[in-house]
């Protein structure tokens, strides 16, 4: 009589086949080097992050004057401040809407007050995104 046939746990057994699943950081960033449908979605992470340092840079560089730094910054504050009161539902998203409004218009004020040459000495990311920032905060030359 034959021995009945064992198991083999943890033998690997033939190498399975590997599906591809679309979407995902790595399809982004494919699509974005290729200028494909995901260039905008992968790039906005890495502005977002720029726009980050060039707000610290013009914060921190003694060339631009303390009012542009200060009102712009109490103004946002102020805003944001008021979306925590307690409101119904219809005027917490007014609220809201009317604080990202008012944080875009700050942003944009300190960066007219800091000037070209500030921002574009400040400037860390690519000339898309430089080009990008000053047509938003409607900076000149």
């Amino acid at each position: 009589m034959a021995e009945p046939a064992r198991s083999a746990v943890g033998v690997p057994g033939p190498p399975r086949a590997r599906r591809h699943v679309g979407g995902g950081t790595n399809a982004s960033a494919r699509a974005a080097e290729a200028g494909g449908w995901g260039a905008p979605a992968a790039a906005m992470p890495r502005l977002l992050g720029d726009v980050i340092l060039l707000g610290k840079d013009l914060g921190l560089d003694p060339r631009v004057p303390a009012r542009a730094k200060l009102e712009p910054l109490l103004t946002a504050a102020a805003a944001w401040v008021s979306v925590r009161w307690p409101a119904p539902g219809a005027a917490r998203a007014a609220r809201r809407a009317a604080a990202v409004v008012v944080a875009a218009w700050s942003a944009r004020r300190f960066l007219r007050e800091a000037g070209y040459e500030r921002i574009y000495e400040a400037w860390r990311g690519s000339e898309l995104g430089l080009a990008t920032i000053l047509a938003l905060a409607g900076v000149e030359r």
